[in-house]
């Protein structure tokens, strides 16, 4: 996925234009499941519920969400 259609997507979901332009660079950078974890946490999903949905394991939903919200 592409920074712009990152971008496009975390418009499209409420993002602000500051906090698009902010997170679209590196949320563009995470492969394609931790990219779709982070979707679904944004959209309003708890941590648990990614987890089950993803698959990934319950440190790597918990790092994703803490770093996305060290860099913005």
């Amino acid at each position: 996925m592409t920074t712009d259609q990152v971008y496009d997507r975390l418009r499209s979901i409420g993002c602000s234009v500051e906090t698009s332009d902010a997170l679209a660079p590196i949320v563009a950078e995470l492969s394609d499941r931790k990219r779709e974890a982070f979707f679904l946490w944004a959209c309003g999903m708890s941590e648990r519920e990614v987890e089950k949905e993803t698959g990934l394991s319950d440190t790597t939903i918990h790092r994703l969400v803490k770093q996305m919200r060290e860099k913005i």
